[in-house]
């Protein structure tokens, strides 16, 4: 790391995931709740009614399929990370020193600098210690870094959590648009 012991603060992180759970919750409480205002509203006639489209994708299809993937160059790393939003931020926690300088925010994150960013991920996660969503290297020759931006990989029960919740999101937006598509039919 970059200097002392993670601090054992829980990370405001967590609360973005539980607000991002209860979003995602809420969204699928609002199509249940608007599916079933509309079916009160309808005038169903005595004949059965259709069933529903079968749902193509379960929850675990949903989200990114395991595969052997091959190794990233730190190049084509920092490329993805430009694209997908893992740029660094301004935070009053990264501070430079001598030898290491802080990143201008917006400067994508290049793994693969450490062993510890395992090639796809940030740091120092779990402290909190260098900023909200961990730190990462910007330069392979370890001379610049920043705090992580939130569009950041996660790593650890984080990451598994952010797997889950982006099944879930998946799979609500998939049960939305079907039942929308149903509604329409009507």
């Amino acid at each position: 790391g970059l200097g002392g012991e993670a601090a054992s603060t829980t990370p405001a992180a967590k609360k973005g995931f539980l607000n991002r759970a209860l979003k995602v919750a809420a969204k699928a409480a609002q199509g249940v709740a608007a599916a079933a205002a509309t079916e009160s509203r309808s005038k169903r006639s005595e004949a059965e009614a259709p069933p529903p489209p079968a749902v193509e994708k379960t929850i675990e299809a949903v989200g990114p399929q395991p595969v052997m993937e091959q190794l990233l160059s730190a190049e084509e790393i920092q490329d993805a990370n430009r694209q997908s939003g893992c740029v660094t931020v301004s935070s009053p926690l990264a501070k430079s020193s001598l030898v290491k300088k802080v990143a201008p925010a917006g400067t994508p994150c290049v793994f693969r600098a450490d062993a510890w960013d395992e090639a796809r991920h940030c740091m120092n996660f779990e402290g909190g210690q260098y900023g909200q969503y961990g730190w990462c290297w910007t330069k392979l020759d370890r001379s610049e870094w920043g705090s992580c931006s939130s569009d950041c990989p996660m790593a650890g029960e984080y990451r598994s959590i952010s797997e889950k919740l982006d099944q879930l999101e998946g799979l609500v937006n998939t049960l939305s648009s079907l039942t929308d598509a149903t509604l329409k039919k009507r």
